[in-house]
């Protein structure tokens, strides 16, 4: 089948060499074979899990699900800052990967029997109190190229932590720090604004974790919040909560109440 046309819309397409072309004629022809493929099927082809070399910690730890006022939060601030329609997400519980550089030789599996040694490890061999909380990206270019009659809040995502480790690796070795890469649920099986919900958890988390949680309490000062491609956007809402709940009472989230002014997470 001929590659989309609508791929070659783009103002940048004048500007494209003959490599960057084939790239997306080849991209076209593979979405837009027959029998045409499914959303589901789309986004389990885009999680190619990449293996972790020795030099790195990598581990993942799974999250209890948030307690209802951090989700009644999070609903609050949406009303507050612009009426859209949107399904109450549930409350569900998500995975988060810690990924470390690594100054001592790897163990074997036996030699870390938990995921608590795991994470003291990773934190006594950080060079640097810096955590990063890496937000995977996903893809609008679905909604363009498949021609989707699907609202802008329901836009299909893809990606996972697994796919992102090229880079998360890179940020621990150029940070000397801590990278967590949130495995938040994906559009439009559960729309907006339920990975909203699982990346202000994972934030919190940080500060206030869950007493099963395998990592410590991290400094607010110490967390800096950057996203790939759309894992970017829930930067600026996490900002508008801020932002909201500058007076906004105490909430409870499972053993911690937490009081606020929320912290800001640097760019």
């Amino acid at each position: 089948m001929a590659p989309n046309p609508k791929l070659n819309l783009f103002p940048q397409s004048k500007v494209w060499d003959e490599r960057t072309q084939k790239k997306v004629d080849a991209l076209g022809a593979h979405i837009h074979r027959e029998p045409q493929p499914t959303i589901s099927q789309v986004q389990q082809e885009s999680i190619k899990g990449r293996l972790v070399n020795d030099d790195f910690h990598c581990f993942q730890d799974t999250l209890s699900p948030p307690g209802n006022d951090v989700k009644d939060l999070l609903l609050q601030t949406i009303d507050q800052v612009k009426k859209v329609d949107y399904q109450s997400p549930e409350r569900a519980s998500f995975a988060m990967e810690w990924i470390g550089r690594r100054l001592s030789p790897n163990p074997t599996s036996k030699d870390i029997p938990s995921n608590q040694a795991r994470w003291n490890s990773l934190a006594n061999e950080a060079r640097s109190p810096l955590t990063i909380l890496h937000v995977h990206g996903g893809a609008f270019l679905w909604v363009i190229v498949l021609k989707l009659p699907i609202p802008a809040n329901n836009i299909p995502s893809q990606g996972s932590p697994d796919s992102y480790r090229p880079s998360t690796t890179q940020l621990a070795s150029l940070t000397g720090g801590r990278v967590v890469s949130v495995k938040y649920r994906l559009a439009p099986q559960t729309p907006f604004p339920a990975a909203l919900l699982d990346i202000l958890a994972a934030d919190l988390s940080l500060l206030f974790p869950h007493p099963s949680s395998a990592h410590a309490a991290i400094e607010p000062s110490s967390i800096v919040f950057p996203g790939d491609s759309y894992g970017g956007i829930p930067f600026h809402p996490i900002l508008q909560i801020a932002q909201h709940t500058s007076s906004h009472p105490p909430i409870k989230s499972h053993s911690h109440t937490i009081n606020f002014q929320y912290h800001s997470p640097q760019a």
